[in-house]
């Protein structure tokens, strides 16, 4: 068991979440660095300067939790609760609920047995399991996470959705991103994969990037994948056209509300521009490029020649487009 409250981050957290005597309740952290733009600008009402010079460790905070921990800590306060919920993802593939005043446990979920270093190419994670940042949604009450799942098959990449009550999958749950891939009659061999980057949730979809691992060994890809939080059967994919170029960032896919965008590094064996910096989210092909790139509503579904709303039928398509 790893001591949280050992961690630095722990501190960091408490700083960020736990009101301070006489101040405004805080806001969720429902995403890495709070905002799907990634500003990682908080406001943590009445954190004066002064009242800054006078920060300790809280000792009163004990917390516990399996394994190590890649993925940024969220906070979660629901509305009308009178207390916070820190969620912790750790590499042994466990979801720590902690109560955010004094650490206790409020529920742990496992997702599955994470992947020993031995049976990957490559890799400087051991075991691997949760290790990009899970995100919040908050109309939703859940919590959607990727983790690396050993199975009957070899490792897997699998997309879970947990309710923040408590812990349980919820019905659709998880997608099995080799298997959802091969449907659509596309390659995805989890075992070259690793999922770093944080994931974002817009309009509608949870979206989740994949690079490679340390070393960049097989056949790896930078995809995106986006998937229904209503009906995870529908979903979207992008990947590079050229070996690795991976999306590598802890950060990974920021948002301005209308695009996705993702960096990509470590193209291989390429001799022209085989894709990446950028993936934008767009529906309708009857537009040039140049709109689908630049229109907010390529990312919002668009309008019917009569001007009334087209219905939306899962994640909108992926394309890139170079800055």
């Amino acid at each position: 068991m790893k001591r949280l409250h050992a961690l630095l981050l722990a501190t960091w957290m408490a700083a960020i979440c736990l009101p301070l005597r006489g101040a405004a309740q805080p806001a969720s952290v429902p995403t890495y660095h709070g905002h799907s733009d990634r500003s990682g600008n908080f406001v943590v009402p009445g954190l004066t300067w002064e009242k800054a010079r006078s920060l300790r460790s809280d000792r009163g905070f004990n917390a516990a939790v399996s394994g190590h921990v890649y993925a940024q800590p969220l906070y979660w306060r629901a509305p009308g609760s009178s207390s916070g919920m820190l969620l912790v993802a750790t590499e042994q593939n466990k979801v720590h609920a902690l109560d955010a005043g004094t650490g206790r446990e409020l529920w742990q979920r496992a997702v599955g047995k994470p992947v020993a270093r031995s049976a990957l190419g490559c890799g400087n994670i051991d075991p691997l399991g949760i290790t990009g940042t899970p995100v919040i949604d908050p109309a939703g009450e859940a919590l959607y996470l990727d983790a690396m799942v050993e199975s009957a098959s070899g490792p897997r990449h699998r997309i879970f959705g947990l309710s923040l009550n408590d812990g349980a999958v919820l019905p659709g749950w998880p997608v099995d991103v080799t298997q959802a891939l091969e449907a659509r009659r596309q390659s995805f061999n989890a075992r070259d994969h690793n999922q770093r980057s944080a994931l974002t949730i817009l309009d509608g979809a949870v979206y989740v990037a994949f690079g490679g691992h340390f070393g960049d060994c097989g056949q790896y890809h930078g995809w995106v994948l986006g998937v229904s939080l209503k009906d995870p059967q529908k979903l979207t994919s992008w990947a590079t056209r050229g070996r690795g170029g991976g999306i590598w960032a802890p950060g990974g896919i920021s948002s301005d509300g209308r695009s996705l965008f993702v960096a990509t590094g470590n193209t291989l064996s390429v001799t022209s521009w085989a894709d990446g910096v950028l993936a934008r989210a767009r529906r309708d092909r009857r537009r040039s490029r140049r709109h689908q790139s630049h229109s907010a509503r390529s990312a919002g579904g668009g309008r019917h020649a009569k001007g009334r709303p087209r219905a939306r039928q899962g994640p909108p398509r992926l394309s890139a487009r170079s800055q």
